[in-house]
């Protein structure tokens, strides 16, 4: 055999060897997907959260917020002018008077029972949470706009307007 046929064989066989590889990385990013795709949509065997203590007359939007997290700041500037129209709770474990900035717009709570119970994830937290304080929907700003869309989703949902006041 010489050299050159040598030299196309193991060629050949290299690029097979990355053609296999690539269908493996494929395979898995395609099985990702419907994992994530799953998780979205069945969210039955996830652990429902209770904020102890919380009563309200009906569903409130809740941002969970600390004074020393910057996105947390962005998050309040981010949806302070929807405060008017829906009344967001802002959700703390710091003295009220942390956010006296902002007391004028949104209803602050020091609720160190409520915050526990959210102590697993990371503020900010934008909750929709119901009248007997299940939390029914959470979301995680990762970027500007996260936290308002969402409020602006739920606001949507209560009415069939997205100026409907929700309580």
């Amino acid at each position: 055999m010489s050299l050159t046929t040598a030299l196309w064989i193991v060629t050949w066989a290299a690029l097979i060897l990355l053609y296999l590889a690539l269908l493996r990385v494929f395979h898995e990013l395609r099985t990702l997907r419907a994992e994530l795709a799953s998780s979205r949509l069945n969210t039955a065997g996830q652990q429902p959260i209770d904020l102890p203590g919380w009563q309200e007359p009906e569903a409130r939007v809740v941002l969970a917020v600390d004074s020393t997290c910057p996105a947390c700041w962005a998050t309040v500037e981010e949806t302070t002018p929807l405060s008017g129209a829906t009344k967001i709770i802002l959700l703390t474990h710091e003295p009220a008077a942390t956010w006296a900035a902002v007391q004028d717009k949104f209803d602050v709570r020091e609720d160190t029972a409520a915050w526990t119970a959210l102590a697993h994830l990371s503020a900010p937290i934008v909750l929709l949470v119901g009248p007997s304080g299940r939390v029914e929907e959470v979301v995680l700003p990762a970027k500007q706009g996260d936290a308002q869309e969402a409020i602006l989703r739920w606001t949507a949902m209560k009415g069939d307007d997205r100026d409907a006041e929700l309580v």
